[in-house]
């Protein structure tokens, strides 16, 4: 049975073979094989969309909180 391991959200190599081994096989074309973490909108005029997400817990933690690692 295949399952997807937790391994494969840390980056790194993991990441890439699933990548690779999934969604390019499934959904290859000339922006996703490029595998940039961004994309160019054209609506209206020419804009950069990303997103990322960070998982805390606790919320605050000694030296900062998710809000300022949100932000940087």
């Amino acid at each position: 049975m295949k399952r997807v391991q937790l391994s494969y959200g840390g980056g790194g190599a993991s990441s890439s073979g699933f990548i690779e081994r999934i969604f390019l096989r499934k959904f290859s074309n000339t922006s996703l094989d490029m595998l940039e973490d961004s994309a160019i909108l054209e609506s209206p005029g020419r804009q950069a969309f990303t997103c990322d997400s960070y998982t805390v817990s606790p919320f605050r933690f000694p030296g900062g909180d998710i809000g300022k690692l949100a932000i940087a």
